[in-house]
């Protein structure tokens, strides 16, 4: 798994309670999926820095050639679904995983296209505002608080790259 985060944990607690083993990389030692029992730490790796993306990259391989059956990768960040994309070809050899276009990488990493696409579907979501310099008075009267602000692109905001 690729991505530790707390989405990353739920999904880590999902299938170790199913008996399934996890191996997981994050970019943050102290992500907390590498604290749970389920998880067996593959290592930590902060993609944004080219020498190590590279490392994540051939870790994987060799994880992958060493597994006798392909296992499956999942990316639970957009950091790590970038990655993912840039390197589909090369990992699609040693792991099962869907191909992303660049039109699926951009439905994810867009998350007014991604929030769109859930109601279209059905999908439960919290409610949703796009902030808008015309609206920022009356989105304000009708949010209840706490509440979280996110950017569309959550990589970008961060200082990650598409790279």
């Amino acid at each position: 798994m690729l991505g530790l985060c707390p989405t990353g944990l739920a999904v880590i607690r999902a299938l170790g309670r199913k008996e399934i083993a996890v191996n997981g990389v994050d970019k943050d030692r102290w992500a907390v999926g590498f604290f749970s029992r389920y998880c067996k730490k593959l290592g930590h790796f902060d993609i944004d820095k080219q020498s190590e993306a590279a490392a994540l990259l051939q870790s994987l391989i060799e994880y992958g050639r060493k597994a006798s059956k392909k296992p499956v990768l999942l990316a639970t960040s957009d950091d790590f679904l970038v990655f993912l994309a840039k390197h589909n070809e090369t990992l699609r050899e040693f792991y099962i995983f869907p191909e992303i276009t660049e039109e699926v990488l951009d439905n994810f990493l867009n998350k007014k296209r991604f929030y769109q696409i859930c109601s279209r579907n059905g999908v439960v979501t919290p409610r949703t505002f796009f902030l808008e310099k015309d609206r920022i008075n009356s989105i304000a009267n009708e949010v209840s608080y706490p509440c979280i602000f996110k950017p569309i692109y959550t990589h970008i905001w961060t200082g990650s790259s598409r790279a």
